[in-house]
């Protein structure tokens, strides 16, 4: 179980779930052009998307069993997205790089939220439990 106060495993729900809202209304909301943007920055946006509410999960959920889970669907949401996205939602297309790079930040997301749940639960110098 991961050791932290109260107030750090709230903070990290509400990250979650603010993270998890931005994810649906990016993938879901009607097209929207950004003038001057670079090449392939939608790439890393898709990154952020998966990856971000991963890594915050991490840090929310205590057990293991529902982190499984949550990666799983996180993964299955990454082509079930774009072809949504393909069929239902006007001026939007749905791309396999964008799934990829979906799936991607879902496998980034589980490393730092590895690395930084691991930093969390270490025992600090000095400190008695």
């Amino acid at each position: 179980m991961l050791a932290r106060s109260r107030g750090s495993w709230r903070f990290w729900w509400a990250a979650f779930a603010a993270l998890l809202l931005v994810h649906l209304l990016a993938l879901y909301w009607p097209r929207i052009e950004i003038e001057g943007a670079p090449q392939d920055a939608d790439k890393w946006t898709h990154l952020f998307l998966f990856g971000a509410p991963v890594v915050a999960a991490f840090l929310a959920v205590g057990s293991m069993r529902w982190l499984r889970w949550l990666v799983v669907l996180f993964l299955l949401h990454a082509p079930v997205s774009e072809i949504l996205q393909a069929r239902f939602l006007p001026g939007r297309s749905g791309d396999v790089r964008d799934a990829l790079f979906d799936a991607a930040g879902v496998v980034l997301g589980v490393g730092l939220g590895t690395l930084l749940r691991r930093r969390a639960t270490r025992p600090r110098a000095g400190r008695i439990d």
